[in-house]
């Protein structure tokens, strides 16, 4: 989430709507503080999970993006998280 350009596109769309934004991903991908501030300014509920599991039977859309291997500084850091989803 955190270098998705699309992702941050269609938090912004879908807070038009009335719908709850519930993210997925590791601690060092979560949607960056900008994103999220301007989808809590909007008045949309949005929560953060680090497990899918936590938020599957209660969704009805599911938007999965890949890890952005290119977008890492540090190589360690994608060996961290690819493959955790």
């Amino acid at each position: 989430l955190k270098y998705g350009r699309t992702v941050h596109s269609l938090a912004r769309l879908l807070s038009r709507y009335d719908v709850t934004l519930n993210y997925v991903s590791p601690e060092i991908l979560q949607m960056p503080s900008e994103i999220v501030d301007e989808i809590t300014e909007s008045g949309t509920p949005q929560h953060e999970f680090r497990s899918i599991d936590e938020v599957m039977g209660d969704s009805d859309v599911v938007y999965v993006t890949r890890v952005q291997k290119e977008r890492f500084e540090d190589p360690a850091d994608y060996e961290t998280v690819a493959g955790a989803y």
